[in-house]
């Protein structure tokens, strides 16, 4: 993944978004690390939360669990008790992983969005370049700045 150097809105300091800091979408601007934490308490305008290791780690270790024990400590094959412990335990894995990979996402759609923008102020001088003017001396339409046919410089568009 390539760097995306954008601007804190509170601070000013710059840091790669792809691997710290948030994108505030109702304001169009990111947050580094630091001011994210200041502004933990009031994450109505954020995108979602960090999920938290410690519960991610929980419900992954107790899914992997019961799913072990749905399956391999079901000595007389009873069908209810496999069923019930696959169940609980991919719920508990699937309960585990979705934060994650939502979180992920939505970093990577904060990501490409900024990137877009950054591709779109980049390429505007050269759309302005390419837009057809009609030259004053000669009536011609061409782009760019000077005229093909009589070589005189083209007006702004």
């Amino acid at each position: 993944m390539e760097k995306t150097i954008v601007k804190c809105e509170s601070c000013g300091r710059p840091f790669d978004l792809g691997r710290e800091g948030i994108f505030l979408p109702a304001a169009g601007g990111c947050l580094c690390r630091a001011c994210e934490r200041t502004r933990s308490g009031s994450r109505r305008g954020l995108s979602a939360p960090r999920p938290l290791w410690a519960g991610t780690a929980a419900k992954l270790f107790f899914g992997v669990l019961f799913a072990y024990i749905g399956v391999f400590e079901n000595r007389p094959w009873d069908w209810t008790f496999l069923l019930v412990g696959l169940g609980i335990g991919l719920g508990l894995i699937a309960w585990g992983i979705e934060p994650v990979r939502r979180y992920r996402r939505e970093r990577q759609a904060a990501v490409a969005a900024v990137r877009t923008a950054a591709a779109e102020k980049k390429a505007e001088p050269l759309r302005r370049l390419r837009r057809p003017r009609v030259c004053a001396a000669c009536g011609a339409t061409g782009t760019g700045e000077i005229c093909e046919y009589c070589g005189t410089r083209l007006p702004e568009a």
